[in-house]
């Protein structure tokens, strides 16, 4: 039986037979290379997205800053790993909405310093300056602004953090300082509401 096994496969690789499905497995051998070519070609394309969503903010239109959608290259566990980012902020965040600010004033710096290339990163800033003004941490409050202009220039989160840069010279009676930034609000940024409210506080400074 054994032989007679050889003898078939024998013949159907060298029949005509034998070399139609050769052909038909090169083929199919081909288009896999070729998808998996593409399916990398999309990874890098989103990796690339990513990067300039994240360092080159002003050439988003609409400033928003989307997680790769890679979820049809990886497995079940990857995927969990590449939404961890997602997941712990937002569990920061659900902190930060309850006024959890001491939780938040300890969490976000470990996130942002772990997860420095996350998509979160500007709103993870953005809450923390809020949350360190929440609980007197005025300086610390400030750097993380200036962490937003540096990083966000153009970024809306980044005018509502000078707002808040604004008021906090305005408590440290630093008038002249708020003054210029509520100008600088008026003069950098497009978004009307927020131009409106640098406005209206430069208005009401009487220094």
């Amino acid at each position: 039986m054994g032989l007679y096994s050889v003898y078939l496969q024998f013949q159907i690789e060298f029949s005509g037979e034998g070399e139609l499905q050769a052909k038909v497995e090169m083929l199919e051998r081909e288009l896999q290379l070729e998808k998996s070519q593409q399916e990398i070609a999309t990874y890098e394309m989103e990796s690339f997205k990513q990067y300039v969503a994240l360092n080159l903010p002003q050439n988003i239109e609409g400033q928003s800053y989307p997680i790769r959608n890679i979820a049809s290259l990886v497995t079940p566990s990857e995927k969990q790993l590449l939404d961890t980012p997602k997941i712990e902020f937002q569990k920061i965040k659900q902190k930060y909405l309850n006024k959890n600010y001491e939780s938040v004033n300890s969490e976000l710096p470990v996130y942002i310093s772990k997860y420095s290339d996350s998509a979160y990163i500007l709103e993870a800033n953005f809450l923390m300056a809020n949350s360190y003004f929440e609980t007197k941490q005025l300086e610390k409050s400030l750097n993380s602004i200036q962490f937003l202009v540096t990083q966000f220039p153009e970024s809306e989160m980044t005018g509502l953090g000078l707002l808040l840069m604004g008021e906090i010279l305005e408590k440290q009676e630093r008038w002249d300082e708020a003054k210029d930034v509520y100008r600088s609000i008026d003069k950098n940024f497009k978004f009307t509401e927020l131009i409106k409210k640098a406005q209206l506080r430069l208005a009401n400074i009487k220094n």
